[in-house]
């Protein structure tokens, strides 16, 4: 996953709900399905 700052992570997949994608994103509490 490349970020806006420039910086580079490897993301699992089960863990991009985690990351905020904007500013009034929350993650789920569960995973969608």
């Amino acid at each position: 996953m490349v970020f806006v700052d420039g910086h580079v992570e490897t993301v699992k997949l089960e863990n991009l709900w985690q990351i905020y994608w904007h500013q009034q994103y929350r993650p789920p509490a569960t995973r969608p399905r």
